[in-house]
């Protein structure tokens, strides 16, 4: 019943954060160019881990939760899950 993912992951893709949009949540994690570039929607970032910066990030997920919509999450995380991802691509490629 958790309310948002919180995801401090590092890698050059967000594959775990779209692992939780898939799950209709959002997600709160770090601020990269990357994260920026792939999460438009659904996700809160935090620049470096301090007590401001998450009690910060949690009060803006509090104040936002309500204009999140959850299905659309869920497709849009679905979208990018890597099963599905590569079996598009096997399928397009063949």
């Amino acid at each position: 019943q958790a309310k948002a993912i919180w995801n401090f992951s590092k890698g050059y893709f967000p594959a775990k954060s779209f692992g939780a949009f898939a799950t209709g949540r959002p997600v709160i994690t770090w601020d990269h160019e990357i994260n920026r570039e792939y999460l438009t929607q659904g996700a809160f970032f935090i620049p470096e881990i301090t007590q401001a910066n998450l009690e910060k990030a949690h009060q803006e997920l509090e104040a936002n939760y309500m204009t999140v919509d959850r299905k659309v999450l869920r497709r849009f995380g679905l979208k990018w899950n890597e099963r599905l991802f590569k079996s598009r691509i096997l399928k397009f490629l063949s």
